[in-house]
């Protein structure tokens, strides 16, 4: 990999917004210079940390040793990216030891990059940082292991995904050749996602309902679009999409409380607001400002309701909302229950996945059919017939799924036709609010079939 080449968006800006969060909390009362980083691991997990200085000068450490220390001890052994976060005039890049500690679980190929509060400055390779560097082989200890980086979203976490080629969503053959999986068993993943680290891992349509349980909610896109929506519901929102049992995927919320939302939110849990909604117009400038107060507020991901009424004008406002929106993940939003006949869906499939979609979304929730099993199936077909888009492209059901026995429908749906592998945050979301009161109900050993809500 050269420094040139890009980190799948989502992954990236998981693990910048992890490092400007652990910036935030440095201590730095002589040097008054906060540096934040994040790595991921084998696993797809980030860890970040922050410098800490000392009296005793000596005795502080930097913010990389922070968060190789959280790593290693979280049982991480390779690290496949970095992201350093500094404000200076010149690149905040990692300081000679921190690069030869990074060395210790790192390839030459390992993207470095360093960014502000604001935007990325500069990205490199740790062998462009640390050239003929010595290293474990040199002691007679194999390398970090090979491999690729995993699968994130969000990330997406996220995130994140990676397109095949010079598509549209504007990312390159090198960060699908980034993409993994990570497949723990299912206790790993129960244990890691209620410590709150992001994690992929496989399925068994044999599964538990606790099991389905857990799986819907570190797949859950947990929403809040009431037209009347206030700071205060994004507050108790935002309380409820981390819990007891882990964390949801993404909150998804209107464009102008995405801001709000992010402040108020762990950096493992995704932002997702609408664009185009729920409307569905033609109007590509209102599409694109949707889409830019978005990005502004600091969102990882978009989704936008196609021009279904009007699918000739659909083309031109995806390339306009896509390319206004780089690095983030675009779900497209057809509207299914609205389109129809298969041949109508199939088109709205054909035009998002030409469009640089990284997920198929059914609904709105705001029409009176939405989401339906029979339209889940000609999404997912979509997707898997496609060979650029069936080890990427994700699926997202929204609207009128209210119990996890809803949710396994889908679930089903998605391993019987993607593969079990793709039951992960990466690949699939439910864009649901009520799901969440039946995941906690079946979780603490209550009465499943209790779902709340009208989303």
């Amino acid at each position: 990999m050269t420094p040139t080449e890009d980190l799948p968006g989502p992954a990236l800006q998981t693990l910048l917004a992890a490092a400007r969060a652990a910036r935030a909390r440095a201590y730095a009362p002589y040097s008054r210079f906060a540096v934040g980083a994040a790595v991921m691991d084998e696993q797809g997990r980030v860890h970040a940390g922050c410098n800490v200085e000392n009296a005793a000068y000596p005795q502080g450490w930097c913010a990389e040793t922070s968060a190789l220390a959280a790593m290693v001890g979280a049982g991480g052994r390779a690290v496949r990216a970095v992201v350093v976060v500094g404000e200076a005039d010149e690149p905040v890049t990692p300081c000679g030891g921190c690069r030869q500690r990074l060395r210790e679980f790192a390839r030459d190929d390992c993207p470095v990059v360093v960014a502000d509060g604001t935007r990325v400055r500069a990205r490199f390779t740790l062998g462009g940082l640390l050239p003929a560097s010595f290293g474990p082989s040199h002691l007679g200890l194999a390398e970090v292991d090979g491999g690729r980086m995993p699968a994130l979203g969000g990330a997406t976490t996220h995130h994140g995904t990676a397109s095949a080629g010079a598509t549209a969503s504007g990312r390159t053959a090198a960060a699908a050749a980034l993409v993994d999986k990570a497949a723990p068993d299912v206790p790993a993943h129960a244990e890691l996602a209620a410590q709150g680290h992001p994690v992929d891992s496989g399925a068994d349509p044999g599964r538990s309902v606790e099991e389905t349980a857990r799986r819907a909610l570190a797949c859950l896109d947990l929403t809040s679009l009431n037209d009347a929506d206030t700071e205060a519901d994004i507050d108790r929102l935002c309380a409820r999409a981390v819990g007891p049992h882990g964390h949801v995927a993404a909150v998804c919320v209107w464009p102008r409380l995405a801001a709000y939302a992010r402040q108020r939110l762990p950096p493992q849990v995704a932002v997702a607001a609408v664009a185009n909604f729920p409307h569905g117009g033609r109007d590509i400038a209102a599409a694109v400002a949707d889409v830019r107060a978005i990005v502004e507020a600091g969102a990882q991901e978009v989704d936008v309701v196609l021009p279904w009424r009007e699918p000739d004008a659909a083309p031109a406002l995806l390339a306009a909302v896509r390319h206004a929106c780089p690095g983030l993940r675009l779900k497209v939003i057809l509207e299914t229950g609205e389109l129809g006949s298969p041949p109508a869906i199939a088109r709205a499939c054909r035009v998002a996945l030409d469009g640089g979609a990284d997920f198929l979304k059914t609904s709105t929730g705001k029409v009176r059919v939405n989401a339906t099993p029979e339209a889940a199936r000609a999404l997912l077909q979509a997707i898997a017939d496609d060979p650029a888009a069936r080890a990427r492209v994700g699926f997202k059901p929204a609207g009128g799924i209210r119990t996890v026995a809803d949710a396994a429908r889908y679930m089903a749906l998605v391993a019987e036709i993607l593969g079990a592998d793709a039951l992960n945050p990466q690949r699939f979301r439910i864009g649901a609010s009520g799901l969440l009161d039946d995941i906690h109900a079946v979780l603490g050993g209550g009465r499943a079939g209790a779902g709340q809500g009208g989303y």
